[in-house]
């Protein structure tokens, strides 16, 4: 277990309460900054390339938005001290010095380019180092039946269609994972077989009016009600429910190899 007084961030790329959850329960402090990507398939696109361009779409966004948002802020801290250090005039010694020799005022107008120029930013270039302050997880879950990815159901209609089609059947679910620290990235894809009882008509509408799949891939939730319905799985139970910790464990061990922070686990 490392220090807690460690400086590095976790940042969860994603606004599911399931993986926070996840997050929390093995002990991990992070923030959270939602990503917006294009989660269309692409054509010829495995179900495994799938999951896991989204997750390091999604790293790579907010890494991207933080990185922004931290430059400006740095600079305009920077240019705040220097307007600080401003005067607002220079009296005049005497009146009649004061008749011959106007009162001075230091330009202290930011520059409305500044923020785009690259020497503008080199003031604050120590402030500024994400590679060792923060490592960002993207993450993407599907289900795969015959090769065929289930999204999240558009409606109950839909919601019945996927849960027929998961009935008595092994289905995938696929997990893709992406960290970013830097200029470093480590990805990788976790499968775990689940296995499905037969489900009856009723027990498909009983479901479906519980609402809890509505959200959720395959439209069901093993946490949940669902797991009634699921007699077996082979692999990481955590990975189902939308993050495999275990193997993120590893991914940030070997992140880390290369950063100067120890991090917090």
């Amino acid at each position: 277990m490392e220090s807690k007084n460690s400086s590095m961030r976790l940042i969860l790329a994603s606004a599911s309460s399931r993986r926070a959850d996840l997050l929390r329960a093995a002990g991990f402090d992070f923030e959270t900054v939602a990503a917006d990507v294009d989660e269309s398939v692409r054509p010829n696109e495995s179900p495994a390339e799938y999951v896991q361009r989204l997750a390091s779409d999604k790293s790579a966004a907010v890494q991207a938005a933080l990185t922004a948002s931290t430059k400006a802020t740095a600079v305009r801290r920077s240019f705040t001290r220097r307007r600080k250090g401003c005067a607002t005039g220079v009296e005049a010694p005497d009146a009649a010095e004061s008749r011959t020799r106007k009162s001075t005022t230091p330009n202290c107008e930011m520059p409305s380019t500044m923020l785009n120029r690259p020497t503008g930013l080199a003031p604050v270039a120590q402030a500024f180092r994400p590679a060792f302050d923060s490592i960002v997880l993207g993450a993407d879950t599907a289900v795969v039946v015959d090769g065929i990815i289930l999204g999240k159901p558009r409606d109950d209609k839909e919601s019945v269609a996927m849960l027929r089609q998961l009935s008595g059947r092994r289905h995938e679910v696929m997990t893709g994972i992406s960290l970013r620290a830097g200029s470093r990235e480590r990805r990788h894809v976790e499968t775990t077989a689940v296995y499905f009882a037969t489900l009856s008509d009723d027990d498909v509408a009983w479901y479906v009016r519980s609402g809890e799949g509505r959200d959720k891939a395959g439209a069901y939730a093993i946490q949940g009600l669902a797991s009634r319905f699921i007699p077996r799985i082979e692999g990481s139970y955590a990975n189902v429910v939308g993050l495999p910790i275990a193997a993120l464990c590893e991914l940030i061990r070997s992140i880390e190899a290369g950063s100067a922070a120890p991090f917090n686990r």
